[in-house]
């Protein structure tokens, strides 16, 4: 009886069968490829099937794939010299990575086109368990050395790395790479509040310059190489956490430090100016429409609440008092109305006056946040007193005839309070705490 001839299987099939997890087309590609398998290459970009397999993700496929494959073809690279081990790092597969280290401890030396090594790429990513586990397993020279070098730990903000480093490590921390920036530097260029405490408490504030001849406050002028300002509720508190930036670490300099001029002749303060206009001026606008739509919102509560307060519910008797003044609910009413009048008042009174600003760039820091704070604060209770008198007015004229009037009242009149209250209240504590809470250094 004549064998029946099995057809080669295409590599565009195998490719599909890594990614969809198809075992039997796999093993089949195995037998009929047998070592040249682990070396062929399946897309344009020269992935081996185990790079494949790995960014399919399907671990029964890696395991197989990674326990057939001879320990040194584990190294293959693509054509962007990634193995293996950086196709896991970039995708976020600690298994994988464990069962290539398991095999070949060597794969964390390998640097790509870009010296990047995987751990690099896991920390560039935010990849913080697999970052982690990287450093965990490769405590070495090269391997340190490397990722202080290019400081994607500061970069990035992952302070479980840095802390780490600094901890097996300490000298390293005072390396610079290629651009003279240490730690230190990128932890301020990035804006990373908790990775300069962490280096701050065991080590000297870095003095030394870049190739531009800017100092470490110098380079707090500058905005940050990141978007990391869009943290709060406006543009006011970016501008007033960049402040807070330069205000810190002008403490840490000394004096010639933050005077000195960099290779464009240009000092610290003239850096921050210059780089912050554009901010500046959003927060103005920012801030003067908030004033205006808040002062519009505060003066109708005014008028509701002094119409309101001289003409009372009930009316008046021929003594001319109140009818309902005997009433302990009436109390209520008076309180909450003048509450709500008062109130109303001195919120149109406060944003009013961020009208009349100078805007300097200190007011940035307190002055404008204050009054923004003061007049939110008075907005809220102006709206709470004045549903408070509004409950009031119609227990006052219902409750009588029907006591159980009150339930619906209550309810109906917490909507409007509630629903005001947990749309302002989060960005009002932000604000709060940016403004009176710890320092940089101190959070």
């Amino acid at each position: 009886m004549k064998a029946v001839e099995v057809a080669p299987i295409g590599l565009q099939q195998v490719y599909e069968a890594l990614i969809q997890g198809r075992e039997r087309v796999v093993n089949r590609f195995l037998r009929q490829y047998k070592t040249s398998a682990f070396k062929e290459r399946l897309t344009a970009s020269g992935e081996t099937a185990l790079m494949v397999a790995i960014k399919g993700g399907h671990g029964h496929i890696i395991n197989k794939l990674v326990s057939l494959t001879p320990q040194e073809l584990l190294a293959l690279k693509d054509n962007s010299d990634n193995t293996a081990l950086h196709a896991a790092a970039q995708l976020d597969n600690v298994k994988a990575a464990q069962l290539l280290l398991n095999k070949n401890h060597e794969l964390l030396n390998f640097s790509n086109k870009n010296e990047g090594l995987p751990i690099q790429l896991a920390a560039i990513r935010g990849h913080r368990e697999m970052t982690s586990y990287l450093f965990s397993v490769g405590i070495k020279d090269e391997i340190h050395s490397n990722l202080l070098k290019h400081a994607d730990g500061a970069r990035n903000g992952i302070e479980e790395i840095v802390t780490e480093i600094q901890h097996y490590f300490p000298a390293v921390i005072e390396m610079k790479d290629r651009n003279e920036y240490s730690v230190f530097h990128y932890a301020v260029m990035y804006r990373h509040d908790k990775i300069f405490k962490i280096v701050h408490q065991k080590n000297n504030i870095d003095h030394s310059k870049d190739g531009n001849y800017n100092n470490i406050l110098h380079l707090a002028g500058y905005r940050p190489r990141q978007d990391r300002l869009d943290l709060g509720p406006g543009p006011i508190l970016q501008m007033q956490r960049e402040l807070q930036w330069f205000m810190e670490i002008e403490k840490l300099v000394t004096r010639e430090e933050s005077l000195s001029i960099n290779f464009k002749g240009k000092t610290p303060l003239t850096i921050f100016n210059e780089e912050h206009n554009d901010l500046a001026s959003k927060e103005i606008q920012w801030v003067t429409g908030m004033a205006s739509a808040c002062s519009v919102a505060a003066s109708l509560i005014a008028t509701v609440a002094f119409a309101a307060a001289i003409t009372v519910p009930g009316g008046n008797n021929s003594n001319g008092l109140p009818i309902f003044s005997g009433e302990s609910s009436f109390l209520v009413f008076a309180v909450s109305d003048a509450l709500a009048l008062f109130t109303s008042i001195t919120c149109v009174l406060y944003f009013l006056s961020i009208f009349t600003c100078r805007y300097g760039v200190e007011d940035f820091l307190y002055t404008l946040p204050n009054r923004v704070i003061y007049g939110l604060i008075c907005l809220i209770l102006s709206v709470i007193s004045l549903m408070i008198a509004f409950s009031s007015t119609l227990f006052l004229v219902f409750a009588k005839k029907n006591p159980l009037i009150l339930i619906p009242i209550v309810a109906l009149t917490c909507v409007p309070v509630i629903s005001y209250t947990f749309i302002q209240l989060p960005p009002l504590l932000v604000m709060i705490k940016s403004t009176y809470g710890p320092g940089l250094l101190d959070k």
